[in-house]
């Protein structure tokens, strides 16, 4: 009986209590008016923003737990852009939290918009809300730091929770002209404590193009969960377990990269944060068949000095699996491995690091390829020097040998040795030549002009870097030869020093068809405009090698054996001042040599003939007449000789001269000058017949029963003066001089031929003259 009495009054109790709590969740909001304090809360919010607050009607609400509803916020920042806006908000603590004492606080946000602006300057708009507080200890100096305090047991015990979801992100960067939104963006954060495990979890859908080059769309999810440790009341350290996780995004950039849906692409790993240390541990960031392990520490952050252990890894990753993202090799047959290994150890300012690189058996073929090139490489890392480099290519006919070393980061000395048994390249790889003019006929016509390109401002960066002013260097090339689209070159060999941005070729020296090359000079960087000089002997090399050869700057010259001697100095890289400042001189010789693009026999026969019509007019005799030349006349030369100098642009020779095989061409002499700027070129030559190749010498006329030999020659030997006009490229030959040279001869020819005959006549007259007297002294 008494049970079931007490059993009465405690259900009596119970129900009061609820009704109670009833009364209390419909009372208490009818006269508690939460919306009072809104004006407070805003001007709290802006004494510490540097922006606008809005905040909507608020709201109180007890039903099962305790509730402020805000009809809806925004804030803006000083300029006046919207930074944060959402319609329905809520702060919600359930009264289970309270009584327990672990009060839990939870802030929703549904469908909220998030506006991120980062101006041309590179400010972003979120890091200028927050005004600067300035505090500082009392004489202006930051004050010590302080030992952690305790925290209070209901603070500790207190948890924090944010729901943001379906959010809608936008950023927008003026300095990089960039706009991008990230559409369902989540962000669930639970039981933020100081003293219990709390869980994070982002997500998002990502759907963005960047410049219509990059193209990023579908999931990414961001999770974490932590862990504090408290020690006497007071925080110790925090260990969070996170993931992040791209396996189903898309990556596309244009015609470089591309990852599918389900690529994986992940990262995992634990953090331990606390006043002493600060770790990461068993961390794996996996991209595709790449996998890189590690694991860190860095401790004494409370008492430093701080100590560093750091020790990352990527295994062997082999490349083939790489052709389905790396579009650039697709049409390779790609295979080999990459690994790295590193280690860091030791105090910060003394911090004794280890980075090994490597590459090994990584081989490519197909898409112009002949062979299959194989590649090993590695490098190796460590404090102030990168302690060596190498790279090795080896294919059937070709080996490459690369090593070198790097001493100093600060002011770094670097030594580079290249060398080679043989480069075969014909057998390597395919050459397209009618593709290579193609291309570029193709780029002369859509790129702009190198005319307006400052070449000597891009180097603005060099000149002021205070390493490469330190830096100094040593290249070393030693190459047994080089074959590459039929040209082969030998006995490759050349040593460059750099030191203070002065780039010294102290030797170069090289064998091309058939003759040497040496050239040494120098290049300096130092001043606005960059100064250079060079010295080149050319010896024996033969020029109808070139030619066949399709060696581009010999197409439109002679064809023979060249010896060249040229000494240059120059400033500026931009192609205008370059050409108005190269100035040089030299000598050059060609023997056994032909001129390539201007058929000096037939020159000279038009000349001859077309000159004739014109002579005709001052000697009718020669009216009708022609050259009787062969069809084919060869012009060949013992030697072509010339001084040259280079002097504002032009190009000038102005003692050139052409000696002739012996009865296989004319002699040439005169001066020839080359606009290097617009290739104009200009030239005024005189042919000599010296041989009668022409046959033009054995032309004779007859006067009054008076034949006049070799009318149009000048002591046996027929001189044609012509010019040379137009472009390298494109030769006019004229010959508006050739009439009047030729006429000036015949008819000096004609008056010797009078004067011979009245001498001859007047002897003839005098010797019967004598006769006579003779015959009648003896009568």
């Amino acid at each position: 009986m008494q049970r079931k009495k007490w059993l009465k009054w405690l259900g009596i109790g119970m129900g009061s209590l609820v009704g109670l709590f009833l009364l209390l969740a419909i009372l208490v909001p009818l006269f508690v008016d939460v919306d009072k304090y809104r004006p407070e809360i805003i001007s709290a919010a802006e004494e510490n923003l540097n922006g606008k607050l809005e905040l909507g009607k608020l709201s109180l609400s007890l039903w099962g737990r305790l509730r402020v509803n805000v009809d809806g916020f925004s804030l803006s920042d000083s300029s006046g852009h919207k930074v944060v806006a959402a319609k329905d908000v809520f702060f919600e603590v359930p009264f289970g939290s309270l009584l327990v004492g672990s009060p839990s606080v939870t802030l929703n946000l549904k469908e909220p918009e998030l506006y991120v602006h980062r101006e041309a300057n590179g400010d972003l708009n979120v890091s200028q809300l927050a005004k600067a507080t300035g505090e500082e200890g009392a004489e202006g100096k930051p004050s010590e730091p302080s030992e952690p305090s305790e925290v209070p047991g209901i603070v500790a015990a207190a948890r924090l929770g944010i729901a943001l979801t379906n959010a809608n992100l936008v950023y927008e960067d003026k300095k990089a002209d960039l706009r991008t939104q990230v559409k369902d963006f989540n962000v669930i954060a639970k039981n933020l404590s100081l003293s219990s495990p709390s869980d994070l979890e982002v997500w998002a859908q990502i759907d963005t193009v960047v410049n219509k080059e990059l193209s990023i769309k579908g999931p990414a999810r961001f999770t974490a969960s932590a862990k504090p440790e408290l020690e006497g009341g007071r925080f110790k350290e925090a260990r969070v377990d996170f993931k992040a996780d791209i396996n189903d995004l898309e990556i596309q950039m244009k015609d470089t990269f591309e990852k599918p849906k389900g690529v994986e692409a992940w990262m995992a790993g634990t953090l331990i944060v606390g006043t002493e240390r600060a770790a990461c541990k068993d961390l794996e960031v996996r991209f595709h068949n790449a996998s890189l392990k590690g694991d860190g520490e860095v401790r004494g952050l409370k008492n430093p000095p701080m100590q560093i252990a750091v020790k990352v890894e990527t295994p062997s990753v082999e490349l083939a699996p790489w052709k389905k993202l790396v579009v650039a090799l697709r049409p390779y047959d790609v295979s080999g491995t990459v690994g790295l290994k590193a280690t860091a150890e030791g105090p910060l300012d003394k911090l004794d690091y280890r980075a090994d690189l490597s590459v090994k058996s990584a081989s490519f073929s197909g898409a112009g390829l002949l062979e299959k090139p194989v590649v090993d490489a590695s490098i190796l890392v460590r404090p102030e020097r990168v302690e060596k480099f190498s790279l090795t290519m080896k294919a059937p006919g070709n080996d490459l040998r690369v090593a070198g070393s790097v001493v100093s980061f600060k002011a770094p000395k670097v030594k580079i040795d290249v060398a080679s048994k043989g480069m075969d390249l014909d057998r390597l790889m395919k050459f397209e030549k009618s593709a290579a003019g193609q291309g570029e006929q193709k780029a002369s016509k859509q790129t702009p002009s190198s005319d307006a390109v400052d070449f000597d401002a891009m180097l603005d960066p060099i000149r002021k870097n205070g390493i490469l002013k330190k830096a100094t260097g040593v290249l070393n090339v030693n190459m047994a030869s080089v074959r590459m689209m039929n040209v082969a070159i030998t006995s490759i060999q050349s040593r460059m020093s750099m030191k203070q941005l002065v780039f010294n070729l102290e030797k170069f020296g090289l064998g091309i068809f058939g003759g040497k090359v040496g050239a040494n000079g120098t290049v300096n960087l130092q001043g606005k405009a960059p100064t250079y000089s060079l010295n080149v002997d050319v010896n024996g090399a033969d020029l109808r090698q070139a030619v066949e050869s399709q060696f581009a700057p010999f197409k439109n010259t002679l064809v023979g054996k060249g010896f060249f001697k040229m000494a240059v100095k120059g400033k500026s890289f931009n192609p205008p001042a370059a050409k108005a400042n190269l100035a040089g001189q030299g000598n050059m010789r060609v023997e056994g040599a032909r001129f390539n693009t201007i058929d000096i026999g037939r020159v000279a026969t038009e000349a001859v003939n077309k000159a004739l019509t014109d002579v005709a007019s001052k000697v009718p005799e020669l009216r009708g007449k022609q050259i009787n030349a062969p069809k084919a006349v060869e012009s060949e030369y013992e030697s072509v000789n010339g001084n040259f100098t280079i002097q504002q642009s032009v190009f000038s020779a102005p003692d050139f001269f052409a000696k002739a095989v012996a009865n296989k061409g004319l002699d040439i002499r005169g001066r020839t000058a080359v606009n290097l700027t617009s290739d104009a070129l200009e030239a005024d030559w005189e042919l000599r017949d010296t041989y009668n190749t022409l046959n033009a010498r054995d032309m004779s006329i007859k006067i009054a029963d008076q034949v006049v030999p070799q009318i149009l020659a000048k002591d046996g030997v027929v001189v044609l003066p012509v010019q040379v006009r137009g472009t390298v490229t494109d030769p006019k030959v004229t010959y508006t001089s050739v009439p009047e040279a030729l006429a000036r001869v015949a008819l000096d020819n004609i008056k010797k031929a009078a004067e011979n005959r009245a001498k001859a006549e007047v002897q003839k007259a005098v010797q019967n003259e004598a006769k006579k007297l003779i015959k009648g002294l003896f009568k």
